[in-house]
C-alpha cells in the first residue's frame, strides 16, 4: 500500500462503517450485530478498493454486469417461482428474496439503464450494446419492478430517473423536462387512476394506510427509544429486533430511523455527513475532463439509493 491523500467520501464511508460496527460490542442482539458489522466493514473495504483501483471502463462493465444479473434473476423468478408467505403471494420476487429487496435491485437496474441509454449519444471508447438491447432490458426490469408492488422502490426509481434526465441535458432544457414529466404523470393519473390507487393501497385497510402501514407508529417508538439512549443507541441491528417485537415490522423502513436507534446521535451525524459528502463529491466530478459525461448516472444512482433508503 502507498500513502494517498485522504478522499473525503472514503473518509466519511469508513467513519460510518467503523462507528456502526463498534456498536456491536454493546448491541442488544450481539451475534447478529457482529455478523452485520463484519459485513459492513467488508463492504467498506470493497468500495475503497473500487474507488482507488477501478478505471472508468471497469465501472461501466460492472454496471452492465449488474443489469444482466438482475435480468437473469427476473427470468429465474418467472420460470421457477419459490414458495412465498401469505403477505407476499401477489408480489413478484425470485428465490427467497423479500419483494422490497427485489425492488431495490430492480430500481437500481432501471436507473442504470436509463442513464446508459441517455449516455448513448456521447462518444466513448467503452464497449456498448445496441440501443434495442438497452430498451429490451429496460422493459423487463420495469415490468418486474411494477410486479413487486413496492411503493418505496417505485418512488426511489422515479426520483433517480428524473435526476438522470435532468442531469443529462443543458440547463435551458431542464424546464422542458420538468414540465413534460408533470404532464405525463398527470395523464397517467387520469387514464389509470383506479389502477394507481389499487397499486398504492395494495389491499390494505384505511387504518393501515393512515399509519403508512404502521410506519408512523414505528417512528413514534423510535423517537422514544432515541431519547432513552441519545448518545450511543442500542447497537447495530437493534432496530430490526426491537421493532419486530413491538410493532411487528423488521426494521423502520427508513435508514435514518434505523441508524438513530442503533447508533443514536453519533450514528446520525456520520450517516448524514456521508450522504452530504458523497453528493457534494459527485457534483464536483462534473468539472473533470471526460468523467463529467458519467455524472448523470452517478447522481441518478445516488438519488435512487438515498430516496429508496428513506422509504423502503
Amino acid at each position: 500500500p502507498r500513502f494517498r491523500r485522504p478522499v473525503p467520501a472514503l473518509t466519511a464511508l469508513w467513519a460510518f462503517g467503523v462507528t456502526l460496527a463498534f456498536t456491536a460490542f454493546y448491541a442488544v442482539y450481539p451475534v447478529l450485530a457482529a455478523a452485520r458489522g463484519v459485513q459492513l466493514l467488508v463492504t467498506c473495504g470493497l468500495a475503497h478498493a473500487i474507488a482507488l483501483r477501478a478505471d472508468r471502463e471497469q465501472l461501466h462493465r460492472l454496471a452492465h454486469a449488474y443489469v444482466v444479473l438482475v435480468t437473469l434473476s427476473v427470468a429465474l423468478g418467472v420460470v421457477h417461482p419459490y414458495p412465498r408467505t401469505e403477505l407476499q403471494a401477489d408480489r413478484f420476487t425470485w428465490l427467497y428474496v423479500h419483494p422490497v429487496m427485489a425492488a431495490t435491485y430492480l430500481g437500481l437496474s432501471v436507473v442504470l439503464l436509463v442513464g446508459l441509454l441517455l449516455r448513448h449519444r456521447v462518444e466513448a471508447a467503452f464497449p456498448r450494446w445496441p440501443t434495442w438491447a438497452y430498451l429490451l432490458l429496460l422493459v423487463v426490469n420495469v415490468g418486474a419492478l411494477l410486479a413487486t408492488r413496492t411503493r418505496g422502490g417505485m418512488a426511489g426509481c422515479l426520483v433517480g430517473c428524473f435526476v438522470v434526465a435532468m442531469s443529462s441535458v443543458r440547463r435551458k432544457s431542464r424546464l422542458d423536462i420538468a414540465v413534460m414529466s408533470v404532464v405525463v404523470l398527470g395523464f397517467a393519473a387520469l387514464l389509470a387512476r383506479d389502477d394507481i390507487l389499487s397499486f398504492l393501497a395494495r389491499g390494505e385497510s384505511s387504518e393501515s394506510l393512515r399509519t403508512l402501514s404502521a410506519r408512523t407508529i414505528l417512528w413514534e417508538e423510535a423517537v422514544r427509544l432515541f431519547w432513552d439512549r441519545p448518545l450511543f443507541g442500542y447497537g447495530l441491528t437493534a432496530s430490526r429486533g426491537i421493532f419486530f417485537e413491538t410493532v411487528g415490522l423488521g426494521g423502520a423502513h427508513n435508514a435514518l430511523i434505523n441508524v438513530m436507534v442503533d447508533a443514536a446521535a453519533f450514528g446520525v451525524i456520520v450517516f448524514v455527513s456521508l450522504l452530504w459528502i458523497v453528493v457534494r463529491s459527485a457534483r464536483s466530478v462534473r468539472w473533470r475532463r471526460g468523467v463529467g459525461d458519467d455524472v448523470p448516472i452517478i447522481l441518478g444512482v445516488i438519488a435512487f439509493l438515498v430516496g429508496n433508503s428513506f422509504t423502503a
